[in-house]
């Protein structure tokens, strides 16, 4: 019965590797997107920085800076929560052991 169901889900599991690599293409992308972004987001800043070249504010640039590493640590931290979690769950399923399946013993049996 174990092996007819094991058998059963063996096809699922190919689509479930399939779309982790997939998952994992798209993050690349994100990740790809997410660096253009912050070369633009400087530029940006950089022409809303003042102009003084005496002072040379960069304050706007540094808030920016700061900002989109806080986002990208948040980021970071969330998947890293997420992939403990599932790692705590996976952790707590009991093994199923084909050996021990049909394997009964009486409660108040002597063992002697």
């Amino acid at each position: 019965m174990y092996e007819n169901l094991e058998e059963k889900v063996r096809p699922f599991q190919s689509q479930l590797d399939a779309y982790s690599a997939e998952r994992n293409m798209l993050l690349c992308e994100t990740n790809a997107a997410q660096a253009e972004m912050n070369q633009l987001g400087h530029k940006y800043a950089e022409l809303l920085g003042h102009h003084n070249h005496k002072q040379k504010i960069k304050h706007v640039v540094k808030i920016k800076d700061e900002n989109l590493t806080l986002k990208q640590e948040n980021s970071k931290l969330r998947n890293q929560v997420i992939n403990l979690q599932k790692q705590v769950i996976h952790n707590r399923k009991p093994r199923f052991d084909k050996t021990k399946a049909f394997q009964h013993q009486k409660e108040n049996a002597d063992p002697n």
